[in-house]
Order: structure tokens, then sequence, then C-alpha cells
């Protein structure tokens, strides 16, 4: 007689299992508005399955709200962007329009047309959102662009091919529709929509940089930056916790120092009247509070298991964030991972194999998870290390993008 066995334990679950839920969080927190992390979610579940073509679309709709919501509040932009004269930012969207359709790679799925109409896409996104009623157009409700947004969308709802120039006319009279609406309206932030919109009509990867991001990207790049030495990351209770820290900083000298899951609860600058309480905010939001000239001071009350609340005062000062690291594990095996692909990437990846090699290493694990990508040339160069150079090569009409820049960009603070 067979016998028969039934396991009762929960299932393991599936990839398929995994890409619904992935599914329903991004769904639920698109519901919310919180476009960051709605777009992280589409993202892994995009990992599981490229052939969504619907997600892919919520991906990148979450994309370009988080990065106009970001773009909005940011200051370098609104101090060095919208600062513009009206006439200087019509001729910045037509160099960024001339670019996007004589220097992309892909010309053929790009259309002066198509890019008009992200851009007014963008603009509309932005006209029904509360942060920018409040702080462009003098403070009225969203509900109160509703005209404006139906007639825009009605005007140009045929506009079928469009040449170079119908573009700029178009978005010209755009901005005379907006100006009638809401005569206060500063002419270069409508402008600078289309410019943004524009910019997001080709991929995922391509996106308007505000004068701080690209600031950011340099500093990425250069592995090199003015802080105390933390990356942040929020939990399930919305608490602001330590991701990682840099050895050699102002948080790692502090006695005790800060540490892996210590818990950031208000952010104090010397000049400001009052702490501010950051449960609630996005990591990238308490980033910006940790911001400041090399020499200045930042003070946080940090909550930790093992040494409890207390106040504590930083210096800010240069710091130099490695992209390399190795292990030699048990059996033999070297382990190098590669943070990121910076200036000095190829360097830093020559010396920790040097060691590797010297260690008499019978294999090696090259991990690249979480890596947020950076200068191609450095991981061309990499991989020449390890492959034959024949399997590198690149069409001959194509040339490599000096950096890509994601939301998922490491910072560090």
């Amino acid at each position: 007689m067979l016998g028969c066995v039934a396991w009762l334990g929960p299932r393991p679950a599936s990839a398929f299992d995994n890409f619904q839920t992935l599914k329903a969080q991004a769904e639920h927190l698109e519901k919310l508005g919180d476009w960051g992390a709605a777009a992280d979610k589409y993202d892994e579940a995009l990992r599981l399955d490229r052939t969504q073509t619907a997600l892919k679309e919520r991906y990148q709709h979450c994309l370009r709200r988080y990065f106009q919501s970001v773009r909005l509040r940011d200051a370098t932009y609104r101090k060095e962007v919208l600062a513009l004269k009206y006439s200087q930012a019509v001729r910045l969207y037509e160099i960024v329009v001339y670019n996007l359709l004589n220097n992309t790679l892909d010309k053929d799925k790009i259309t002066p047309g198509k890019l008009f109409r992200k851009g007014l896409e963008e603009y509309r996104y932005a006209l029904a959102s509360p942060e920018f009623c409040h702080d462009h157009l003098g403070g009225v409700k969203p509900q109160d662009t509703r005209r404006l947004r139906d007639a825009l969308k009605d005007e140009f709802a045929g506009t079928g091919a469009m040449t170079y120039e119908q573009t700029v006319e178009a978005v010209k009279r755009v901005v005379s529709r907006s100006a009638n609406h809401f005569p206060a309206i500063n002419c270069t932030t409508v402008v600078m929509e289309f410019v943004c919109g524009g910019c997001q009509a080709l991929d995922e990867y391509t996106v308007y940089l505000t004068p701080r991001q690209l600031r950011e990207l340099c500093d990425t790049l250069k592995g090199r930056y003015v802080g105390i030495g933390v990356r942040l990351r929020v939990d399930e209770n919305n608490r602001i916790l330590v991701a990682e820290v840099l050895p050699d900083s102002p948080a790692a000298e502090l006695n005790p120092p800060l540490a892996r899951d210590d818990e950031i609860r208000e952010v104090s600058r010397p000049d400001s009247m009052s702490p501010v309480n950051v449960q609630g905010m996005s990591p990238d939001a308490v980033l910006e509070l940790l911001e400041g000239e090399e020499g200045s001071e930042v003070r946080l009350t940090v909550a930790s298991p093992a040494h409890g609340t207390r106040i504590v005062s930083l210096r800010r000062r240069a710091l130099v964030v490695p992209s390399v690291s190795h292990e030699i594990l048990a059996n033999g095996t070297g382990y190098l991972k590669i943070h990121c692909f910076q200036e000095s990437t190829l360097q830093e990846f020559d010396t920790h194999l040097a060691k590797l090699l010297k260690a008499d290493c019978k294999a090696l694990i090259l991990d690249l998870r979480g890596n947020p990508g950076g200068l191609l040339n450095v991981s061309i160069e990499i991989a020449q290390r390890l492959l034959p150079r024949a399997s590198l090569s690149l069409p001959s009409t194509m040339t490599p993008p000096t950096a890509r820049f994601t939301r998922r960009t490491t910072r560090w603070r």
C-alpha cells in the first residue's frame, strides 16, 4: 500500500504570487498619491514580468509624478530656473526640443508633436497639483484650475503631426491662455513644465534634472560630497532610520557613533528657530534638511536601542564614498561588490581584485545588486577585464551615454 504525505504548512510564494502582491501594493500607493513608493513597487513587479505593457505605463506615470513633485519643491529649481525671463525659457524649450529630436538614439520614436503632447500632460498634471496651485497660482484650489485644464485638453485634442516651429507656437498659446485665466502666473513656470514633460517623453531613464539633482549626480560620479556620512531609509511605521554609516565620517566618529537602525526624530540647524520633527517625512526630504556648507553644524535627536534618546551635534565636511568592497569567503571564493560606477571605480576595482588574486581565491562572485548605474565607460572597462573584448563591442553609430540618473541613485548626507 502506498503512503501519502500531506504538507499542511504555508505554501511557498510563487513568482506569480509575488507579482500580484507587488502590483496590488503599487496600485494602493498610487491611489494614495505616494508616487515614489508606487514607482518602486511597479519597478519590482516589472522585474518579475517585463511583458506587462499596462504596468510599465503605470510605472512611467508614477515616475513622472514623483519627479514633478520633487522638482516643484526643489529650492534650486525655483531660485535658479524659474527666475529665467520668459524669452529665455522659450529659447530653452527650443534648444531642448531640437536636441531631443536630433540627438537621441531612437529618432524614429520621437516627433515634435509627441514632445508637445507630453509637455501638455506635464502641465495639466501640475495644474491638478495642490502644491503647484498653492505656490504658483496664488493659493487657488486644484478644482479652480479644472476649466483651464479642460480648455487646454479640448483645444489641442486633435493635434496630430506638428513641426518644430509649430510646437514652440503652441506652447506660447498655452502660456497666453494660462495668463488669461490666472494673470499672476509666472510664464516661465508654464514653459518649464513643457521642457520637463518633453524630457520624459523618451523612456523612464530620461528625465530633466534640477540644479540640485545635477550637482548630486556629479557628486555621485566623483564619489565625493559634503555631509555627515549617513544614508537613510523609512520603515513600515514611517520612521526615519539610518540605513548605513560611512566609515571615517562625522557620524562614525561620534561617541558612541551613529549606527544602522538608529531612528532620527528631529533635525535642527543653528540658524533655525526650532527643530523639525521628521516623523512621516520621506528620506529625500530629511536628506535635504541635512544638506549644508562644509564646516557648518547640524543637530539631530536620535533614538537607538543601545543608547536611548540623545541629541548629537555634527559638523559637515568633505567625504569620499568608496564604490567597491570585497570579502574572502570561507570556501576560498572571492566576493567583490560594486556599489556604483563612478570616476574612482576602475582603480578601486583593480586594487580589490589584486587583493583577491593575492589571496589565491579560486572563484569570484561579482555583486551588482542595488547598483544604480553611473559612468557607462567605466562599466565597459570593468567588463573588458573579465570578458573577451569581442563580446563587448558597441555599434559604431552608438555613443555611450556618460551617466544614468534614476530615483534609486544612492544618496549620502
